[in-house]
């Protein structure tokens, strides 16, 4: 990922957002969801980014 990238995905949050981190709980609190559901969701993603970039490493690791 470069600067290309970031702006692209900045850009894309603050369209959507209005913010260009993305999503905030406030915003996720407007829209409906409880702040035990935004806790939740935050966790879950947590785990799938963790576990892409775990194998992610290890399968870098396994090509050198």
């Amino acid at each position: 990922m470069d600067t290309r990238d970031v702006a692209e995905l900045e850009k894309r949050n603050i369209e959507t957002y209005n913010d260009p981190l993305g999503s905030t709980a406030e915003y996720l609190s407007n829209k409906g969801k409880t702040y035990g559901e935004i806790i939740e969701s935050e966790t879950e993603s947590n785990f799938w980014y963790n576990l892409f970039f775990f194998l992610f490493n290890k399968a870098k690791k396994r090509s050198n």
